[in-house]
């Protein structure tokens, strides 16, 4: 983005934003690890974010309406998720029929708009690959971590693409319910 073509104004708002929304990311970042150590999961806790974070970037998939309730949301979900790590010990079959479903709804349905961010085609097409590349990649690790049975690393990887899948498949219904409305 080049700055010169605003006036000042509005590169002021764009780094305002810029700062406001790096200082939520932060925040949110450091609660989720912040609930990984208390959990006794903080390894773990680093895996579900960074893999959550990079999915969601490009997926899309539910927004809240309103700021406070995008945060209670998502501390709710961190905490869910996480709770759910520290008590899955043993994926198993079922955890690799999850993974599947996961990986065919994100390649199914991302990237899913929402309101306050509408993607041109061009748009469209890069967030779609990115995400399915992401989505692919994270489902072959996931594979060949339970092949050599090192499930303390799959899990979380699971639990990120499952909660995407779910926020997508939302996203999509909101959306979906949304044009019902026009």
């Amino acid at each position: 983005m080049d700055l010169e073509q605003f006036s000042e104004e509005e590169t002021n708002q764009i780094i305002a934003y810029g700062i406001e929304r790096g200082k939520v990311i932060l925040i949110t970042t450091l609660i989720a690890l912040m609930l990984g150590y208390v959990f006794g999961i903080f390894f773990q806790g680093i895996i579900f974010w960074v893999c959550l974070s990079a999915l969601r970037r490009y997926a899309g998939g539910y927004h809240a309406d309103t700021q406070n309730r995008c945060y209670v949301i998502s501390f709710i979900m961190v905490v869910l998720s996480l709770m759910s790590i520290r008590q899955i010990t043993n994926i198993g079959l079922i955890g690799l029929l999850f993974q599947a479903i996961s990986l065919c709804t994100i390649l199914f349905l991302a990237p899913v708009e929402n309101q306050n961010r509408v993607l041109d085609q061009s748009e469209k097409k890069k967030y779609e690959v990115k995400t399915k590349s992401i989505a692919v990649f994270l489902s072959s690790t996931y594979v060949i971590l339970y092949i050599v049975n090192k499930q303390e690393i799959a899990i979380p990887i699971g639990v990120a693409s499952f909660v995407v899948a779910i926020l997508l498949i939302v996203g999509y219904m909101k959306g979906q319910k949304s044009k019902c409305k026009i």
